[in-house]
């Protein structure tokens, strides 16, 4: 993992995570190993999107992405 590291703890999730700056955003890693990309908390901090703990166990238990409300994946045609 990269240097420079910072940590805090989530109410939301009830857990801790770390977070950093990167050259694409800010990358998020919760204590239970689920990684948030750079445009992942990019749609969360834009406040259409709001991590629970229930988003949050799909996203890990599925290997999921956040995404805006209303966006299509690739797999939709």
């Amino acid at each position: 993992m990269a240097k420079n590291w910072a940590y805090a703890h989530s109410s939301a999730l009830g857990m801790r995570y770390a977070y950093h700056v990167t050259p694409n955003g800010i990358e998020v890693m919760t204590e239970d190993k689920t990684r948030y990309t750079p445009d992942e908390v990019a749609t969360i901090a834009s406040g259409v999107g709001k991590i629970t703990r229930s988003v949050h166990l799909v996203k890990r238990i599925f290997d999921g992405v956040v995404v805006s409300p209303g966006s299509v994946g690739p797999f939709v045609k």
